[in-house]
């Protein structure tokens, strides 16, 4: 793991301590028609983002390719105009 991904981890780690901590400040009592509910919306923002995350990797890898490609054009241009 690179020092990059430690520090992404870390800023990552202390969001979650930072609102944990807030809701346990102003814990509140929630009947379980509310959980049940927060549970539903929270497992559709996840698969929403993982969705997200998918299609970014993809468009990335995609990119990849273009520029790999490009690259390799332009190495022949350049060759064959020496």
């Amino acid at each position: 793991m690179n020092l990059e991904n430690m520090k992404e981890q870390k800023k990552a780690a202390d969001l979650q301590y930072e609102i944990r901590m807030s809701e346990y400040d102003n814990i509140n009592h929630y009947d379980d028609e509310q959980v049940k509910q927060s549970v539903v919306h929270s497992r559709e923002d996840i698969v929403l983002l993982v969705s997200y995350a998918t299609s970014i990797i993809r468009i990335l890898k995609d990119i990849r390719i273009i520029l790999l490609v490009t690259s390799i054009l332009f190495g022949i241009y350049f060759w064959l105009n020496l």
